[in-house]
């Protein structure tokens, strides 16, 4: 069964949610069958675990990649709109023109429309229907978001501001930044909804007989630790205060000890789940790790400047782990 939970994104509580589904998942998964001289439908042959799969978790896990998916598009392009409306300020014609290029593209798009359309009837009636619901809200968001992406870029490219005096430029940015508002509070709410039902429908247990079950506890436990730190960061930004000193560093170096027993191999034998068990340890000890120590050193010293980069940083480091957990676990087929 898969293993879902909540990965914290940023201070407004928002998350991704852990999950081993997925077209992104599935081409990697057909590139690796592809390597091994099968077809895509016959790995799941090849691989014993797929006998573990939970259709109620699984329809679940599809849910879980949509607003994964969703707010990585809405992350880089709000990266991308810092960047063209920091243009502006420096605007000078024939001299320094504004850029922007959208890059709004989900890359499963399609197959997560249909699928979220038709969640598995191990849910109850009442489950479907909230969870459709909440899926056709968001891609409603996600195809507003993506017109006025374009729309804005065709602006830019054929630099119409020289017409209008960016008059054009402000109603499009300030349309997207609504949208992602829009689709920020739907994602909260997905969240909570997904986390309702995996209560409900998730069953996993680790089997101590079986290394890559071991090594999807070691992966959840270390994660678990790191939400801790996330949690004492949170609650220093909501509260304005830096009292949890002594809780951050023991989260911290239970994480730091608890990284270095599990990143030792526990006997997995499929070399492409090893790959990505063997990724996790590496980015959890080469970037997430020395993110945490300093976000320590800038709680400790009252230093909200760099504790804001710290934790952004942290996010992200945050977001590999995640990528290299949920690929970990379509290759493991769980």
């Amino acid at each position: 069964m898969k293993i879902t939970r909540p990965l914290f994104a940023s201070f407004i509580a928002l998350s991704l949610v852990l999950t081993g589904c997925g077209s992104f998942f599935s081409e990697v998964r057909d590139e690796v069958a592809s390597e091994l001289g099968i077809s895509s439908d016959d790995y799941y042959e090849y691989n014993d675990y797929v006998d573990a799969y939970d259709s109620a978790v699984g329809s679940l896990n599809n849910y879980s990649d949509l607003i994964n998916e969703a707010y990585d598009e809405m992350d880089y392009l709000e990266y991308d709109l810092f960047y063209y409306t920091d243009d502006i300020d420096y605007y000078e014609p024939s001299v320094y023109e504004p850029t922007f290029t959208c890059l709004f593209e989900m890359y499963s798009y399609d197959w997560l429309k249909e699928v979220t359309a038709s969640p598995s009837y191990e849910l109850t009636e009442d489950e479907r229907q909230r969870l459709i619901s909440k899926a056709d809200e968001i891609f409603t968001v996600i195809d507003t978001t993506k017109e006025n992406c374009r729309d804005l870029d065709r602006y830019v490219s054929s630099q119409d501001y020289k017409d209008d005096d960016f008059a054009r430029s402000q109603e499009l940015v300030d349309s997207i930044y609504l949208n992602m508002d829009a689709y920020y509070t739907l994602h909260a709410d997905m969240n909570d909804l997904l986390e309702e039902m995996f209560e409900i429908y998730e069953n996993f247990e680790v089997d101590p007989n079986d290394p890559i079950s071991v090594g999807i506890g070691n992966m959840r436990d270390d994660m678990d630790l790191a939400d801790a730190i996330f949690d004492i960061l949170d609650e220093a930004y909501n509260s304005g205060e830096l009292t949890q000193s002594a809780e951050l560093e023991a989260a911290y170096n239970a994480l730091l000890a608890s990284g270095e027993s599990h990143q030792t191999d526990p006997g997995i034998w499929d070399e492409y789940t090893l790959d990505y068990y063997e990724y996790f340890y590496a980015d959890l000890q080469d970037d997430f790790l020395p993110a945490s120590k300093v976000a320590m050193r800038a709680y400790n010293d009252g230093n909200w400047d760099d504790l804001d980069y710290a934790y952004w940083d942290m996010s992200d480091y945050y977001g590999f782990l995640v990528d290299d957990y949920n690929t970990y676990l379509d290759m493991s087929g769980y």
